[in-house]
């Protein structure tokens, strides 16, 4: 699986603090292995992120990408529920 990120997600992903970051590091691990895994809690939206998936990265962490192809995930940002949503 490719694994793509966004300029504006590698931006927000440097300002979380490091355990945030290692936290979404064994979250993307699941993902990868293991799409349907239950912590993850990933789930369409709509609205500003038609059409993409929010992915559960700690309890107020989110991470919002789309499936480009079966093969690739292209990551656009990750942040507060709160930042990304309001």
């Amino acid at each position: 699986m490719y694994i793509a990120r966004h300029k504006k997600f590698d931006k927000q992903f440097k300002k979380l603090t490091l355990a945030q970051q290692q936290s979404f590091t064994k979250k993307l691990s699941l993902f990868i292995n293991k799409k349907n895994y239950e912590s993850l809690r990933i789930h369409s939206l709509s609205g500003k992120y038609n059409g993409c998936m929010s992915m559960n990265v700690t309890g107020n962490i989110r991470a919002i990408f789309e499936t480009v192809d079966t093969d690739t995930i292209f990551f656009i940002a990750i942040g507060s529920h709160s930042t990304l949503y309001h």
